[in-house]
């Protein structure tokens, strides 16, 4: 398979590269592991900045309750 690009559009790819990486570029990434009380996990799972997923058995469920959003 061969993909052919005009020069039109691979200036407009290669502009859009150029746009986009100094966005990248200045993004935090955060340093594991994170902590947090529960109270903090919770209002940031309810401002739906962070995904809360639940890895536990159904059994450990039964045990303790599911979290609200997980």
């Amino acid at each position: 398979m061969t993909l052919t690009m005009s020069r039109r559009s691979a200036s407009a790819l290669i502009l859009a590269i150029l746009c986009i990486a100094p966005a990248l570029a200045q993004t935090t990434t955060p340093t594991y592991p994170i902590n947090m009380t529960p109270v903090e996990a919770n209002k940031l799972v309810r401002d739906k900045k962070i995904l809360l997923i639940d890895i536990r058995t159904p059994e450990e469920w039964q045990e303790t309750g599911v979290a609200e959003n997980a």
